[in-house]
């Protein structure tokens, strides 16, 4: 999963294999909102979720607030994935620049998602936010963008249809072009 989209951008679709891994959106997404494994709970995503790492649920208009729970949202979207589904999530990292103001840029970052992913698109979408402050990493500090690579009906909670060609590879393309527009 990842390709570049361009300048501090990077694109990926998580899918449900890859290789002999299985993936899980929620063992995935719990990974990026607790970025030092050390302090990640022993329990796993099956346990508690006490994130250490900044982060915002987007929901497009309408949805319901209980999938603001970071857990919950994915959550419902692995119980409702059927056997031999392909693909779970789009993924955008999008890095911030040293020198810049994180807090501006991550608003910044916030409002395009809500924009490209929950408004343009009706899909759900979790950012969190990375500084190196306070991972002991040494890059920029950067934005996870995960989204459930499916449609989030908000009048039933429920996750529907496959955005293509949004939630492919080609996604990048895309996001790229509306990231560029939106800077």
């Amino acid at each position: 999963m990842g390709v570049d989209a361009g300048p501090g951008l990077g694109w990926g679709v998580l899918r449900r294999s890859i290789g002999n891994r299985t993936n899980d959106l929620r063992e995935f997404l719990f990974g990026k909102l607790h970025p030092i494994q050390a302090l990640r709970p022993a329990s796993g995503w099956a346990g508690g979720w006490q994130p250490s790492a900044t982060f915002d649920v987007l929901l497009p208009k309408g949805a319901s607030p209980h999938l603001l729970d970071p857990k919950r949202l994915v959550s419902r979207h692995e119980d409702e994935a059927w056997p031999g589904i392909k693909d779970l999530a789009c993924c955008v990292n999008i890095r911030i620049d040293k020198g810049t103001d994180v807090v501006s840029a991550y608003r910044r970052i916030t409002g395009f998602a809500q924009d490209a992913f929950c408004d343009r698109r009706d899909i759900a979408c979790v950012a969190v936010l990375h500084m190196p402050s306070e991972s002991g990493v040494k890059r920029h500090s950067h934005v996870h963008l995960v989204g459930p690579a499916r449609e989030l009906d908000v009048a039933t909670g429920s996750y529907g249809a496959f955005l293509r060609p949004f939630a492919s590879d080609a996604g990048g393309q895309i996001i790229a072009a509306e990231w560029k527009a939106w800077r």
